[in-house]
């Protein structure tokens, strides 16, 4: 296992410092916080790679795990912020094929907003004649992910899933990756709110209800879904995985 930023060897991560120095959370020391998601994310990750994730992804019989923090990806032409993945993994088996994986990492915080309430912002940003494109990404988003579906016909969708999906595919063609695997990892600090974890955990089976066409109502801890196969650019093999740590 190695950790560094942007998988670059010469920017080696090895502790918190250098967790902080290089690669920060996106709003830097207010989200640098003992208990929260972004610090705890590092100290689970500095001790090794932890055993819920190497019970998640044993059966790819995987071998070598190149991690970044913080890892950008940019899924589409519509310009504006690309994917933040809490941790990108380039995985490699005893062949050398790679697995991309996304790992969206949490306590309690939420997947971001909700369709519907994002749309209604970026109606606001035209309103004002601030231009967007977010519109259309939401839009193409749906019809890539979501079978063909309309964000009005299902506003409760988490927009960070969303994203995160799409991410783990467009990177994973980056990677010439012959899988792309989503996964949400929960840490279970002293600091965890659990009405807000279980509302994660139902906002998560929302979306796996939608985006399975109901083959899976709910995914449960430790489970790992799949497999699905999406064409962003080519098609690709997806998984989905939960599991919780603490």
């Amino acid at each position: 296992m190695s950790i560094s930023k942007k998988l670059n060897p010469a920017l080696p991560i090895q502790n918190l410092d250098d967790w902080y120095l290089h690669t920060p959370p996106k709003q830097k020391i207010k989200h640098w916080v003992a208990g929260r998601s972004a610090m705890e994310t590092a100290n689970l990750w500095l001790k090794g790679v932890p055993i819920e994730f190497e019970n998640m992804v044993r059966p790819f019989h995987l071998q070598s795990f190149e991690i970044a923090p913080e890892f950008v990806t940019h899924f589409d032409a519509h310009g504006g912020e690309g994917r933040n993945h809490d941790l990108f993994i380039r995985a490699k088996d005893a062949e050398g094929q790679i697995t991309a994986i996304s790992i969206e990492s949490k306590v309690d915080e939420p997947f971001g907003e909700k369709v519907g309430q994002y749309s209604k912002i970026i109606q606001q940003k035209l309103k004002g004649k601030i231009k967007t494109n977010a519109g259309k990404r939401i839009e193409d988003l749906y019809a890539r992910l979501l079978s063909g579906r309309f964000p009005e016909d299902h506003p409760d969708i988490r927009y960070q899933l969303l994203t995160g999906i799409a991410g783990a595919l467009a990177e994973a063609e980056n990677q010439n990756a012959n899988r792309a695997i989503f996964i949400v990892q929960t840490l279970l600090t002293d600091s965890i709110d659990l009405k807000k974890y279980k509302s994660n955990q139902l906002e998560l089976n929302r979306f796996i209800k939608l985006f399975s066409n109901e083959q899976f109502t709910e995914i449960q801890n430790g489970q790992l879904i799949g497999p699905f196969t999406i064409t962003w650019k080519k098609p690709m093999e997806l998984w989905i995985g939960k599991y919780d740590v603490g």
